[in-house]
């Protein structure tokens, strides 16, 4: 099984709390809720929330097909 590498490409797709809810056009306060109960995913960095789009959407599509 190949190991997972960390790459500077790989963090310049995460985004802040403020922009991730304005992409999904709820509050911030909203997707804190959701990230604080596991309903997607979110990555602390330095202290501060940061968000992959990519999963973000992912979680909320199986979250909808349930």
């Amino acid at each position: 099984m190949p190991e997972e590498t960390t790459t500077a490409d790989q963090f310049k797709k995460l985004v802040t709390i403020t922009e991730m809810a304005a992409t999904l056009d709820v509050r911030p306060r909203t997707l804190r809720a959701w990230a604080k109960k596991g309903l997607v995913p979110m990555i602390k960095v330095r202290g501060f929330c940061r968000f992959d789009p990519q999963q973000v959407w992912a979680a909320l599509q199986q979250s909808a097909n349930k």
